[in-house]
């Protein structure tokens, strides 16, 4: 060990990781071993008494390299955002494992490595839901590319992968530390280690082969068009071209799959992308083409995106992210939304809850308005917008047979954020996006097949429209049925599940998480408390 400097063994973790991930280098079994050199130099540290800010700085630099490995694509829709991501989230990352560290220096080599499980797990359960949620990169999420190998996450969700990456690299840590670097157990002494990581290994995947193989799409067929109108997000949807021209090329291509047949009809986030005054939404010009567009097939339902904004007296309504309008007297708030239309009945709105850092929501903004004057200008409305206060799902008043789980973008990250809604009776996922901000790169990519988790963990068919990306169909076991390419206008007409068994993950949602969150604060606490007594453990292996 002394023979390397130790940012080579916090370097090698960073591309060992992302060499695992989706779309970087994609080679998933990797991520069960790309964790020990990290854990060498932890126990490196340890052996030699070094100061725990050691363990900090090169955590630190592990997350930078991994952040900056697996979503250097954020540069091309702001460097500014992308410096900000890549710096403060692999701070935040690096903090749990500095405190692992700390745990088994303060309190015991026991206590510490079981903090190593739980500070993880907390720390991604926590990633999900605070402030300066980014969870793009929670471990489980390396799967996505292989849901053959994890159809359990019915029953874990996402998290349920991160331990077990966990306790394989752990495992794997222990033979390497004992056999190659301290030397003092042989090959053959370390078998019945190695006959436990190949049954931890390979049993969760060949259960989960098996219920892959018998996993079948349930629930009533329901037949749905997607269109990918490829309007550029940068040059052409917020001012290049008229809602008109953005309108008639949405429906020229609609056109060429309608029929009586056809349930639902789905646009990308923001396909109304000039803001639409909620209060009077039926007179707005956009709305009534679409509704227009239904009147010709009495069925139809047409899910889509648009920016709107609503204006409340001011003092009627608390809200952090309500701002000034131009009249004295009067407040605003403006919202990334998606609706629901069909042919003589109320359009259904719902807002955005999973707001995207620095572009949609400004961190904090709430107690330091200042802040606001930092968020992106991506096009459109800039600064914090208002959300729903809890989720909200589509019926349509005429044929009420299915509830819609209406998902914009980001949010199709979110595992326990999504059954929320199926748990209101969702039995369709849809999700909507613009994933032209990024280019030709790993990030639509990556986008996309985080939403075949999601079909996992719900058993949800899904129907996932984008400007430009990858628009497509995902069946209940995570397979993606059909696809449209990056950059061209298209079309896909398909036939999916409306589901409406519930599996443990949508009733109980990430269990795992927050038991470890609990169990990790009460850890935390009792560190911090040694700490400051100035006590330490004794030096015993783990």
């Amino acid at each position: 060990m002394s023979k390397l400097p130790l940012i080579v063994y916090s370097t090698l973790t960073a591309l060992l990781m992302a060499l695992a991930w989706p779309f970087i280098g994609s080679l998933w079994p990797v991520v069960f071993i790309a964790l020990v050199p990290m854990l060498l130099l932890e126990e490196h540290v340890f052996r030699k008494g070094y100061r725990p800010r050691k363990v900090f700085l090169h955590a630190y630099w592990f997350f930078l390299v991994f952040n900056c490995a697996t979503t250097w694509w954020i540069w091309y829709a702001s460097a500014g955002g992308a410096v900000m991501a890549f710096f403060f989230n692999a701070l935040l990352m690096a903090i749990p494992f500095w405190l692992f560290h700390v745990t088994r220096r303060r309190v015991g080599s026991r206590e510490g490595i079981i903090a190593f499980f739980l500070n993880w797990l907390a720390f991604e359960y926590l990633h999900y839901s605070w402030e300066l949620s980014w969870p793009w990169l929670s471990f489980g999420n390396v799967f996505a590319m292989v849901p053959s190998v994890v159809q359990w996450y019915e029953i874990t969700g996402v998290t349920g992968g991160t331990l077990w990456i966990l306790v394989l690299n752990f495992l794997f840590f222990r033979i390497v530390r004992d056999v190659f670097w301290l030397q003092k157990q042989s090959m053959k002494e370390q078998l019945s280690r190695f006959i436990f990581i190949a049954l931890l290994l390979f049993t969760p995947i060949l259960i989960s082969l098996k219920m892959y193989s018998s996993c079948s799409d349930k629930g009533e067929p329901v037949d749905i068009v997607i269109v990918q109108p490829n309007i550029d997000p940068y040059n052409e949807k917020f001012g290049g071209l008229t809602m008109k021209a953005q309108f008639d090329i949405y429906a020229d291509l609609a056109r060429k799959s309608l029929d009586e047949n056809v349930e639902y009809l789905l646009g990308p986030e923001t396909q109304i992308p000039f803001s639409v005054n909620e209060d009077a939404i039926d007179s707005n010009t956009a709305v009534k083409a679409f509704r227009n567009l239904c009147s010709d097939y009495p069925q139809l339902k047409i899910v889509t995106g648009m920016s709107s904004y609503t204006v409340f007296r001011e003092g009627s309504r608390k809200s952090p992210t309500a701002k000034p309008t131009s009249e004295p007297g009067y407040v605003y708030d403006h919202f990334n939304a998606s609706l629901q239309i069909e042919n003589n009945a109320a359009v259904h709105v719902y807002h955005k809850m999973k707001l995207v850092l620095g572009v949609e929501k400004v961190p904090f903004s709430g107690w330091f308005p200042f802040l606001e004057k930092l968020a992106l200008d991506m096009g459109g409305s800039s600064g914090s917008m208002g959300s729903e206060t809890a989720p909200k799902v589509f019926t349509a008043q005429k044929d009420p047979r299915h509830v819609v789980v209406p998902a914009i973008c980001y949010e199709s990250i979110y595992g326990e954020h999504i059954a929320e809604f199926v748990r209101l009776g969702g039995d369709l996922i849809f999700v909507i996006t613009n994933d032209g901000w990024w280019e030709d790169t790993p990030g639509y990519k990556q986008h996309m097949s985080y939403s075949r988790l999601r079909a996992i963990e719900n058993r949800r068919s899904i129907a996932r429209c984008a400007n430009t990306g990858i628009s497509c169909f995902i069946n209940q076991r995570g397979d993606v049925v059909q696809q449209t390419k990056w950059w061209e206008p298209a079309v896909l007409r398909g036939v999916v599940f409306a589901n409406t068994e519930q599996t443990w993950f949508t009733r109980h949602g990430d269990f795992i998480g927050r038991s470890a969150l609990f169990v990790a604060l009460l850890l935390t606490f009792y560190t911090l408390t040694r700490m400051l007594m100035g006590k330490t453990a004794s030096k015993k292996e783990i």
